[in-house]
């Protein structure tokens, strides 16, 4: 557990397929947590229509135990553009990631990712 968040079972997000849809199917079959897709934090910033349906993907269902947690995913090298966009997402999800962090750590140990 790691700040009440159960990590048994994690749900990896996948490209372009991690919406709602997907994390409630994967939560239904047995996930503690799951990821959404990858953000491009540039777009959250800049396209109102794409933060605003990202937050009702976000958001639907948010009275559902199934739907928490969730993992808010973001991609980029610009850690104050990452950091800009998580706080437009912060409070509709339960933890925010950041993808250049992860590849920063599977090349340092040497992982190959499973894609």
């Amino acid at each position: 557990m790691v700040a009440g968040i159960n990590l048994r079972y994690v749900a990896a997000p996948m490209v372009n397929q991690s919406d709602m849809p997907f994390r409630l199917l994967v939560r239904r079959h047995g996930a503690t947590i799951s990821y959404t897709q990858m953000y491009n934090p540039d777009r959250l910033l800049n396209d109102q229509e794409y933060l605003e349906y990202h937050i009702r993907d976000l958001t639907l269902g948010s009275d559902d135990h199934l739907s928490h947690p969730i993992v808010a995913q973001l991609c980029g090298n610009d850690p104050d553009l990452i950091v800009q966009a998580g706080r437009k997402l912060q409070g509709h999800c339960d933890a925010i990631g950041d993808f250049h962090n992860y590849l920063i750590i599977i090349r340092r140990s040497n992982m190959t990712p499973q894609i």
